[in-house]
Formats: structure tokens, sequence, C-alpha cells
């Protein structure tokens, strides 16, 4: 397996734990870090999957949500323009509030 080269800059902490560590299990620390290296991208890849998944199932529940308006609607999409919908409660908190004052 070919490698790459990669000029990695430590803390001194570090490189001392690593070093003591090293030199405890008998390896270079090029061994250890790759391997915590290695250790690193699978857990970052397992939380990314967890994550997915989590999202997919929100959409899922999303869709299903969907469906049953769709259902209670006789099958028809809501004909909804959110923008003008929100003008108009705005136009009418507006109301609201001036009206108030007198």
């Amino acid at each position: 397996m070919s490698k790459y080269r990669t000029h990695l800059l430590l803390d001194p902490d570090q490189h001392k734990n690593l070093a003591q560590l090293a030199k405890l299990e008998g390896r270079s620390i090029s061994e250890l870090t790759r391997e915590f290296v290695q250790e690193g991208i699978e857990q970052r890849q397992r939380l990314f999957a967890v994550e997915k998944q989590r999202r997919l199932q929100v959409l899922e529940k999303t869709r299903q949500v969907r469906l049953a308006i769709m259902r209670e609607h006789g099958g028809v999409p809501l004909d909804v323009s959110f923008p003008d919908l929100i003008s108009e409660l705005r136009e009418e908190r507006d109301d609201q509030i001036l009206s108030r004052g007198d």
C-alpha cells in the first residue's frame, strides 16, 4: 500500500503523549498517528451515517404528514400562497396594534 507524506503540527503536549505511547507500545509515532487518524475517520463516518439516517426518518415522517393532510382534503394539495398569507397576517396584526392605540 502506498503512503502519502503529510506534515502535521502537534501541540507540545500532544507530541509528548504520542511519543510516550509509541515508546510504551514499541511502535513508531507515524504508525500510531495513522491508527488514530483511521479511528477518527471511521468514527466520523459512523456519526454521519447516523445523522443521515435520522434526517431520512424526518423526511419520511414529513412525507407521511403531508399525505395525511392531502387525504383530509380529498387528495388535493393545499392551494396556499404562503407569501400572500404572511402578508395578510402581518396586515391584520398591524391593524390590531394600531387600533389599540386609539
